[in-house]
């Protein structure tokens, strides 16, 4: 019996739980364990005990780090003989050891209970061992069921083909080519680092264990981890780098508890197979001076060695310091100054008293041209967006020849398998999601990178380290009505014109006066009349498109739309010269328009007459515009009429209008001489 009121944790002898959340950055493999944060935290604290776990239950006991473990051990057996080998680079060291007779049953009360505060579920006493291991060191291992080599042969290798495995979870995985998989000959019981499989676990049947403890590149379990879509404790660590020293003492612990947990005969057969050389570890040339140049504040040399040397460090008179195995993350002076600071303690630091002046530094042109650009869109009325650079492999596919698109190798979704070859899909979705959220008119623009492949020889021959082109281009769409009904005026849509006439103010604003209207001319496709390529020195520089009824259709759109999307690299070669925005002061004196039409062939623009009356017309001539366009049966077949208004100023006197036609007479002469363009009347 028990006094009513007392806790039930104290009636059945449960242990309290103490909760630490660390929030663990990935450069920090080795505090993703007990034994790693106690070592932090030694440091942090001035501590130099060295703390380690009991593997019986009760309170955790401080061991004297002289005090060894002594297996019971018996000869090892010819089964115990098992050849290994690593046929694959990404598996540098591996160790493996047997136990015998083992009995696999419930782990004791006190670890089922530690297994359960993290978070995890226990399973049996052997399995349970490698994961108290890996959560106290910070070193994966994993338990085979002996009997599932019986080659007398383990491989780490990787198979030319794809591989049908089932894991732990009872999950039937295809793996990919290039999978690392741990092997008994040929046929897989693991994938390397990651999962063991299901026919080799240990079970209650299991008499006779492997235990694994290996190394593994960080870059393979990670490439293997995200392709299988499946991370576990294991992987976690793996592919954030593991302590190359640690494999035969976390083996030994392992050991030990499976010893003291399920008993069992210890084999003296131990394999140890490496293919590196022993650990030296990267001498770093430290600079205490770095310290204070960095932080602003002086500490003293022998504090900053002492606190390198309470993490591991070894640190010579010379100044160099060499990190522990367990600190991957330790390879440049700069890192060493940020241990520093961090255990003395960032909130200690002084403000600094002497502020600095901040000197700008200049924007390179191209850059300035680049937010010239978005701040004219934005003027114009434009909203600036940023789409996914990642998507739907369809998609890319559908937006230009297949064999030039670039799909990432390790995806992190189906909506995000491949680099973008425009900006347009984005803008795209982005009118779709307005329009399902009720917002039926948009006027939207992106600047950003597209990427797809190039070869001299050849399409779809680039690789990853050559052939792939990357350009920054300019995306500019409308949808839904450009104006809305109300009484004073109709509903309107979006026409060709609309943002013919924005593009070009951009390029306007973007480049000044280099840039001209008859620079651009629009070729219409062949093979769909809804898209046509700009042009400009001779070069395509972009494309514009009327969305047809069945693209519309597919983003739920029900107005007409349009875009234009160009390329930001061809336009800065092409006008790099732009004359950069001048200021003036506002004439005093009135300024004459002058209207005049004239009839020129089918197949003169606007643009070269433009250039024409330019050049032609003095400094007088402030302002040229096309501001009507006729084709008809009052004019001759295969001409047009194009009316224009010049605009006269003189910032020193009043113009009289002979001054004005006398003028206009050189230019319609010059208009005559070139295009043979007749004056209207």
């Amino acid at each position: 019996a028990s006094d009513i009121g007392r806790p039930f944790a104290e009636v059945c002898g449960l242990l309290g739980d103490t909760l630490i959340e660390v929030s663990l950055t990935p450069n920090r493999p080795d505090a993703a364990s007990h034994r790693g944060l106690a070592r932090d935290l030694c440091a942090a604290l001035g501590l130099s005990t060295v703390w380690s776990f009991s593997s019986h239950g009760g309170d955790d006991a401080q061991v004297d780090a002289q005090d060894q473990w002594s297996p019971r051990s018996v000869q090892s057996s010819n089964k115990d003989h098992v050849s290994i080998e690593l046929k694959d680079s990404a598996c540098p060291r591996y160790v493996a050891r047997w136990v015998h007779n083992v009995t696999i049953a419930p782990s004791p009360l006190f670890v089922r209970q530690r297994l359960e505060s993290l978070g995890l579920r226990s399973v049996n006493n052997v399995v349970d061992a490698t994961n108290w291991v890996l959560h106290e060191m910070g070193h994966p291992t994993h338990a085979f069921d002996a009997a599932a080599f019986t080659s007398g042969s383990l491989r780490v290798q990787r198979f030319d083909h794809d591989t049908s495995f089932t894991t732990l979870d009872h999950v039937e995985r295809t793996c990919p080519v290039g999978t690392l998989f741990i092997c008994d000959e040929d046929k897989p019981v693991a994938i390397a680092g990651v999962m063991g499989g299901l026919e080799s676990e240990v079970s209650d049947q299991t008499t006779d264990i492997l235990l694994e403890s290996a190394m593994f590149a960080p870059s393979s379990i990670r490439k293997t981890s995200k392709v299988l879509g499946l991370q576990s404790d294991a992987s976690y660590r793996f592919e954030r780098g593991a302590d190359p020293l640690a494999c035969m003492e976390a083996a030994d612990r392992v050991i030990e508890l499976i010893e003291a947990w399920a008993g069992g005969d210890v084999s003296t057969e131990v394999a140890d197979v490496s293919e590196i050389q022993e650990y030296e570890p990267q001498a770093i040339e430290f600079d205490t001076a770095l310290t204070t140049r960095i932080l602003g504040h002086t500490i003293e040399d022998n504090v900053q060695f002492n606190t390198l040397t309470s993490l591991g460090c070894v640190v010579e008179e010379s100044e160099s310091v060499y990190p522990p195995s367990f600190r991957p993350d330790l390879t440049r002076p700069i890192d060493l100054v940020e241990e520093v600071g961090r255990l003395w303690d960032y909130n200690r630091l002084p403000e600094p008293s002497v502020q600095q002046a901040f000197v700008p530094q200049p924007i390179p042109q191209r850059e300035s041209f680049i937010v010239a650009c978005a701040s004219a869109c934005m003027r114009l009325g434009y909203r600036e967006i940023q789409a996914n650079s990642l998507i739907p492999k369809e998609d890319a596919q559908r937006a230009i020849d297949p064999a030039l698109v670039i799909h990432t190798l390790n995806p992190v979704s189906s909506e995000a398998t491949s680099l973008r070859p425009t900006l347009a899909i984005g803008g795209l979705n982005v009118f779709q999601r307005n329009r399902n959220r009720g917002v039926h008119a948009a006027r939207c623009f992106e600047i950003g990178h597209v990427y797809r492949r190039t070869d001299k020889e050849g399409k779809g021959k680039g690789t990853w380290h050559q052939g792939i082109e990357e350009r920054t281009h300019l995306w500019i769409g409308v949808t839904g009505p450009a104006t809305v009904a109300d009484w004073a005026q109709s509903s309107s849509t979006y026409r060709f014109d609309h943002l013919k006439r924005d593009l070009l103010s951009v390029l306007h604003v973007a480049l000044g006066s280099s840039v001209q209207v008859h620079e651009l001319t629009f070729v219409v496709d062949p093979s769909n009349p809804l898209v046509s390529a700009i042009h400009a020195q001779g070069d395509v520089i972009g494309t514009f498109t009327e969305l047809g009824r069945k693209e519309r259709s597919s983003y739920d759109l029900d107005s007409p739309t349009f875009m234009v999307e160009i390329d930001l690299d061809t336009c800065f070669e092409f006008w790099n010269n732009a004359v950069p925005t001048r200021t003036a002061e506002v004439s005093k004196f009135p300024s004459i328009d002058y209207d005049f039409a004239l009839v020129v062939a089918s197949d003169v623009t606007a643009g070269t007459l433009e250039e024409i009356i330019r050049e032609t017309g003095s400094d007088r001539l402030h302002h040229v515009q096309c501001f009507d366009v006729y084709e008809g049966d009052q004019i001759a077949k295969n001409t047009k009429s194009l009316a224009f208004r010049c605009t006269f100023l003189d910032s020193t006197k009043t113009l009289t209008f002979n001054e004005v036609e006398d003028e206009i007479k050189l230019i319609l002469n010059s208009l005559k001489d070139k295009t043979s363009a007749e004056l209207r009347t």
